[in-house]
């Protein structure tokens, strides 16, 4: 059934859709009452400069410099947060930031001492004061090391290669696009760039063009060594083993050829014979080690991908991957029309938590929230964290409003519940939750969100620790 939102006198002003649009495109819009609100809004470091002083910190922020608490950073001045390198020339980075609206990579530090790599952006609040701007940072410490492993990666991959006592060359669509040391020397090449882009074909005598032209992909399959007589650049023909292989997952055309000069062994059998066993053994081991190197490269840049999309804490999907899935359940519906949920679930008394048992235990109580709220919901539901203690679920094609109530009802129970969070004595938490249905409330992830954050807002202005629908 549906139940009436709690609202205030002031929600219920029709929206300017013009005038926010405007003040979208302005950026945001910052006063000294709204200040702290907003800045704990963001998942990562951000704060206020008034007079070239910090005057306000964001939670975040503050359990990245590892303070007790977000007041500890007032005073603090922009040379403060940066290491060394960066102090000296602190004001001149702010000025560049503010001038070209770029983001500025540094490194910071830490009340323990430690270095972090972080990307700044800066933005004016002379809303506040005629000097006064907003510092974001985003803590890109672990995103750099993935990417050093992935540089590391590819940088063993290409020794493993060029150091390989077989020519090895890489084909895509029939076109060379790899050639090893050991490759330009067998062919007498100078550098690569005589042989990239050429048809394989032509690295091989007139009687083995055709079926390296147009059987890569059988030859692959075979298990075992084939004899060919393969060309020099000087047109010098030469006898050698070749083994063929697929790596699929670079993409369907992609293949690896391996050859080795055979031509000197051809005077003795026995010796060709014992080449033969030695080379498929080699062949065999060394293709099980490029695709290992390939492997481990997918694996770093799947998790580059993941951290982009999900929250470092609680490991629930970030507010752009909320958006992306918002939108996309938006579109799908526009084929096959059904109603959506979207539950704005801001956290009652978490603040208290912090302050007095510290913000370990907050990251855990976080945690402990990521994990009910999921075991609330469905495998096709979605639960995500905004930043701080606000989460968001998402209710897939639900069919009746009161499935939704009996869903919202059950969050808010489960957020009832004592929080053990290491502590002497359990935590105790709440939770206000908004709800807003697609399409009746919003036809857009912006409008959808709104209206579930004002609903929920309704229910801490009615007490706390309930549920309102929008509408």
């Amino acid at each position: 059934m549906n139940q009436p939102a709690l609202i205030s006198d002031t929600d219920k002003r029709p929206l300017n859709t013009a005038s926010n649009n405007e003040r979208r495109s302005r950026g945001v819009r910052f006063s000294e009452v709204s200040i702290p609100n907003i800045l704990n809004f963001y998942p990562d470091l951000a704060c206020l400069f008034r007079d070239g002083k910090i005057t306000h910190m964001n939670r975040s922020g503050a359990a990245l410099l590892g303070l007790k608490d977000d007041n500890d950073a007032s005073g603090y001045r922009m040379a403060d947060l940066l290491v060394q390198e960066f102090s000296d020339v602190a004001d001149e980075i702010v000025a560049q930031m503010l001038d070209n609206g770029e983001p500025f990579s540094a490194r910071i530090r830490t009340e323990t001492g430690q270095s972090l790599s972080v990307k700044m952006t800066a933005q004016w609040a002379r809303e506040i004061d005629d000097d006064a701007f907003v510092l974001c940072a985003q803590d890109i410490t672990q995103r750099l090391e993935l990417l050093d492993d992935i540089k590391r990666s590819e940088e063993k991959f290409r020794h493993l290669v060029d150091n390989a006592l077989d020519l090895v060359c890489a084909v895509e669509a029939g076109r060379i696009t790899f050639v090893n040391r050991t490759g330009l020397d067998m062919l007498h090449a100078s550098s690569a760039a005589e042989l990239i882009g050429r048809n394989v074909a032509e690295l091989f005598s007139a009687d083995y063009r055709q079926i390296f032209t147009d059987a890569l992909a059988e030859l692959s399959v075979e298990d075992g060594l084939m004899p060919a007589k393969l060309l020099r650049l000087d047109l010098v023909p030469f006898d050698a083993h070749v083994t063929v292989s697929r790596l699929a997952h670079l993409g369907p055309d992609f293949f690896v050829i391996q050859a080795r000069d055979i031509s000197e062994h051809r005077r003795a059998v026995m010796a060709l014979h014992s080449a033969n066993l030695d080379l498929e053994v080699r062949v065999r081991s060394r293709t099980r080690d490029l695709e290992d190197e390939v492997e481990r490269r997918r694996t770093a840049e799947e998790k580059l991908r993941d951290m982009a999309n999900h929250d470092n804490l609680t490991g629930l999907p970030n507010r752009g991957h909320l958006l992306d899935v918002l939108q996309m359940e938006i579109e799908a519906a526009e084929e096959k029309p059904r109603m959506m949920a979207v539950m704005y679930v801001d956290l009652d008394g978490f603040k208290a938590v912090n302050d007095t048992l510290g913000h370990n235990a907050g990251d855990m109580a976080l945690k402990i929230v990521a994990q009910r709220l999921k075991g609330c919901i469905r495998k096709s539901d979605v639960a995500a964290r905004l930043g701080g203690d606000e989460f968001v679920v998402v209710l897939r094609n639900v069919k009746t409003i009161s499935i939704v109530e009996s869903r919202a009802r059950e969050i808010v129970e489960m957020m009832g519940e004592p929080f053990d969070v290491g502590g002497a004595r359990p935590a105790e938490i709440g939770a206000s939750v908004g709800v807003a249905l697609f399409p009746n409330d919003g036809a857009t992830p912006d409008t959808l969100l709104k209206a579930a954050d004002g609903a929920m807002y309704g229910v801490k202005a009615g007490g706390k620790n309930a549920v309102a629908f929008a509408s």
